[in-house]
């Protein structure tokens, strides 16, 4: 699909709707928004750089969003937004990986 933007945006776009479309009922879809290559955090619209910059489209859940830093030494701040219930569990185990791997290096 990528490689057919070449053409032009809009080329063929009915039938790549028509794929999107023909997604199995169930299937998990997650999206990606943003990019390391924006510079968000140099914006100023007179109030001065922001402190945080987020991604609206991430409330919904199932959303991995990528900006660079604030500092702007090359880091990349990931945002992910899942449903309550699979953040939860992401946490769980993220914690208690955490705790393992803290016993394991003593």
């Amino acid at each position: 699909m990528i490689k057919g933007l070449e053409k032009g945006l809009f080329e063929g776009a009915k039938e790549r709707l028509l794929e999107l479309a023909s997604i199995e009922p169930g299937a998990e879809i997650i999206g990606v928004t943003g990019s390391s290559r924006f510079e968000d955090y140099s914006w100023d619209f007179g109030w001065g750089r922001p402190n945080k910059v987020e991604f609206t489209g991430n409330a919904r859940g199932g959303v991995i969003s990528l900006a660079r830093s604030r500092e702007g030494n090359g880091g990349v701040e990931i945002g992910l937004a899942l449903k309550r219930h699979e953040m939860e569990n992401l946490v769980s185990f993220f914690v208690n990986d955490l705790k393992n791997f803290a016993q394991i290096s003593k």
